[in-house]
């Protein structure tokens, strides 16, 4: 009678855990809200770049440690170029950003990428502040032999992003 107790008790906590790892299921990558300031609708992104955070690792040692190995410690941040990509239309939107940049003038936005679950509700979103397009590419190789679709892609600089709710 105390092993049939002992093999529910076991079947319970087995229960529990899968329940609390579905709810710890990791969100898709394919269902997101790309927007940024003074725009009124979410922009038509198809792949967003992966938001990368690097930290330059400095080295050094004393002529006179007693250790034969150096000591690692961190130095300047930065934050890797994000690459916005979409299917080529009639929006200009891209193009005019990139053309803002050329005259420096109010070429600075805020964008914002939001997760969504796979009910399209928001459940993560990450501010990008004060990005700004360093490349621009407007047409990509055309060949009369491939089906491929027609690709844009902006490349944006941003001083600092978050990881927050939306």
């Amino acid at each position: 009678m105390r092993r049939y107790g002992t093999a529910l008790m076991i079947a319970g906590l087995v229960a529990i855990g899968a329940a609390g790892a579905r709810a710890a299921e990791p969100y898709k990558t394919f269902k997101f809200l790309v927007q940024w300031d003074g725009a009124t609708a979410p922009l038509q992104v198809s792949k967003v770049g992966p938001l990368i955070q690097r930290t330059e690792v400095l080295t050094q040692r004393s002529g006179n440690a007693a250790a034969n190995t150096a000591t690692r410690t961190p130095g300047l941040s930065g934050l890797d170029p994000i690459v916005f990509e979409r299917g080529l239309t009639q929006d200009m939107a891209f193009a005019n950003w990139a053309a803002q940049t050329q005259s420096l003038a109010g070429y600075r936005r805020n964008v914002v990428v939001t997760l969504l679950d796979e009910q399209s509700n928001p459940v993560i979103a990450f501010r990008l502040y004060n990005c700004w397009p360093s490349a621009y590419e407007a047409l990509p190789a055309l060949d009369a032999g491939a089906g491929a679709v027609a690709v844009e892609r902006l490349t944006l600089q941003c001083d600092s992003w978050t990881r927050g709710t939306p």
